[in-house]
């Protein structure tokens, strides 16, 4: 869920707002920054229920207003903020009854509206703490923006949320807001550790595989190839060393019963290659006898 909401007019601020968007993307991550026309709602989606559910789980709306904000009007001529039915004005009365941080941000030059030039449901606007931003000034201005929006907020730059533990009360506390959520991350918990825990075995079984290969190519067709004659200390060596590979590998690793049974067959046949190999003129790493 999206930390920051962004509430605009396409007719009024859009290009303010797409502006806006990019900078609160760098500093707080995208993740966190809800704007409709850049990736909010995915094409096909229900626009209602994405909005609503964005609202649902904001920890801050900033209210764009920009010079045609108020008298913005419909086709037939009645102003958009006072039909029910509004997107802008259902954002913003959502986040007011949320009572959630809700920043007037003031563009263009645009003032603060008065209270008879709102409905009844957005004056309460009026009471919060405006920001003003401009063009000339707008890195100062959105600077103080973001910090602001830190000190009211759970929300941490993204130098910050490398955090372990910033991480973990921002997804605490967004699981405490939307139920979903809690859903989503102990389903995603068992699918990692469960991920974590397949990984874990391919890498174990890789290590296995290749010092078993190593056994084969590198030890024991070369002293079968070399008879009675072939030098087998350099061969001890490099099984003695595979050897240990494995059990480190495999010790405290939970694993398949029947991997292991194949396993020990394996190296028992290894050792039964060594114990025929002993008439040629050696005794072949008497260590592996445990397996």
């Amino acid at each position: 869920m999206p930390g920051i909401f962004i509430s605009y007019r396409r007719i009024d601020t859009v290009a303010w707002a797409g502006r806006l968007f990019a900078d609160l993307r760098k500093s707080f991550g995208a993740s966190q920054v809800f704007m409709d026309i850049n990736g909010g709602i995915p094409r096909g989606a229900d626009f209602e229920q994405v909005l609503t559910t964005a609202l649902a789980g904001c920890d801050a709306l900033l209210a764009l207003i920009g010079p045609q904000w108020i008298g913005c009007e419909r086709p037939d001529k009645t102003r958009r903020l006072d039909a029910p039915d509004d997107w802008v004005r259902n954002e913003i009365s959502t986040a007011l009854r949320r009572n959630i941080p809700i920043m007037p941000v003031l563009l263009g030059g645009a003032p603060l509206p008065g209270e008879a030039e709102l409905p009844e449901d957005l004056r309460t606007l009026l009471k919060r703490q405006k920001a003003e931003v401009t063009d000339t000034r707008w890195d100062y201005d959105i600077g103080e923006l973001i910090k602001d929006l830190i000190k009211q907020t759970s929300l941490r730059p993204l130098d910050d949320v490398v955090s372990a533990n910033t991480g973990i009360r921002l997804l605490k506390d967004l699981m405490t807001k939307v139920p979903a959520v809690a859903d989503a991350v102990s389903r995603s918990k068992e699918v990692i550790e469960n991920t974590y825990s397949q990984v874990g075995r391919l890498v174990l079984f890789k290590v296995i595989h290749d010092s078993l290969h190593t056994i084969d190519v590198d030890c024991l067709r070369p002293i079968q190839a070399g008879g009675p004659a072939g030098r087998l200390r350099p061969f001890k060596i490099r099984f003695a060393g595979e050897a240990r590979r494995i059990q480190e590998a495999i010790q405290e690793k939970e694993w398949n019963s029947a991997l292991r049974d194949d396993l020990v067959d394996r190296l028992s046949m290894a050792v039964e290659i060594r114990r025929n190999l002993a008439a040629l003129g050696g005794n072949l790493l008497t260590s592996v006898g445990n397996w």
